[in-house]
């Protein structure tokens, strides 16, 4: 049974397998970790980096051979694809906002218009619902007696009352007369003369 003391012979026993760091050549290319600084949500160092791929593959699809930059893009070259990136995502944004800025106003006017609906709904509900109405309509009821109570106590009180239900009377009582004035009597039979006298 094998063990760390002894082993199991192998044909290549030489060969070492762990793995080892990468080697520190101009085979490694830096250009990601030089444009993507901010970390992996960072969307304009990834679409700089993709804008950078981009260029290279044209160049070498024109038959242009890169040069070694683009393995270590220098500051300069960092800030250049970054600003192109910037301004291309802004685009973007601002062409998304204008196609979709008539469904957000649409959007905004419904709303406005809904909450005001839910606010005039409620504010009359408010006003006239069944114990608002009734309540309303007893103070008015209660109101008005008082006042035709206070009318009718001072009518009494001043003794003016008297000379009301007299004026109507007198304004009912002349009216009856002045309209019994318009009739025109009925004819009386006239009586037959004194002196004749007929006989059945």
């Amino acid at each position: 049974m094998p063990s760390p003391e002894h082993p199991i012979p192998t044909e290549k026993a030489d060969v070492d397998l762990t793995l080892a760091p990468p080697p520190k050549s101009p085979n490694y290319s830096k250009a990601f970790e030089n444009m993507v600084t901010e970390g992996p949500d960072d969307i304009v160092g990834l679409l700089a980096y993709a804008l950078l791929k981009q260029n290279i593959r044209e160049e070498a699809a024109r038959g242009i051979r890169t040069e070694g930059s683009f393995r270590d893009p220098t500051a300069v070259t960092v800030n250049l694809y970054r600003s192109s990136a910037e301004q291309r995502l802004g685009s973007f944004a601002g062409s998304a906002i204008d196609e979709a800025r008539p469904e957000i106003q649409e959007s905004v006017i419904l709303s406005t218009i809904r909450g005001l609906e839910s606010d005039l709904v409620s504010h009359i509900n408010s006003r006239t619902g069944t114990l608002t109405a009734i309540w309303t309509n007893l103070v008015a009821w209660m109101m008005t007696g008082f006042l035709t109570a206070v009318v009718i106590l001072l009518l009494a009180v001043t003794g003016a009352g008297d000379r009301l239900v007299e004026k109507i009377s007198d304004a009912l009582g002349n009216a009856a007369v002045s309209a019994d004035e318009g009739k025109s009597t009925p004819p009386v039979p006239a009586s037959p003369p004194a002196g004749d006298k007929t006989k059945d």
